[in-house]
């Protein structure tokens, strides 16, 4: 669960980065201004469903072979830059992927489950 949970940190700025290569605004060498990236912004999707749900149903969607190329060409990556052709024909391969973790991540409630009454002792198998 630790390789899922750090690919979903990772996918979701790494697929920004797709998007914005993809769509012209990269042809500059310098990085993109904050005003042509809030076009990127995920729209308010989520509903009234428990988030916790939608993330497990999107980890299962990838492969561990997917998850492990993007996180290791992810940690590779160097800041302002796009990712290269196999990691981005991962993440296109992936798309539904990364539309459940950003409907998700728009989902006002998340709730896993945790037993906050036995305190120190309560279980928090959703941190791998």
């Amino acid at each position: 669960m630790n390789l899922r949970r750090s690919v979903s940190r990772l996918v979701i700025p790494l697929a920004a980065s797709l998007v914005v290569a993809s769509s012209g605004l990269a042809q500059s060498s310098s990085p993109t201004p904050p005003d042509k990236m809030a076009g990127l912004q995920p729209p308010m999707l989520g509903g009234q469903t428990n988030a916790a749900l939608l993330y497990f149903q999107a980890f299962e969607r990838l492969s561990q072979d997917d998850a492990k190329l993007i996180v290791e060409k992810y940690t590779e990556r160097k800041a302002g830059t796009f990712p290269d052709e196999e990691t981005a024909k991962v993440l296109l391969a992936n798309q539904r992927y990364i539309e459940d973790l950003m409907f998700a991540a728009n989902t006002a409630t998340c709730d896993f489950g945790v037993r906050y009454d036995q305190g120190f002792e309560a279980l928090l198998p959703h941190l791998g």
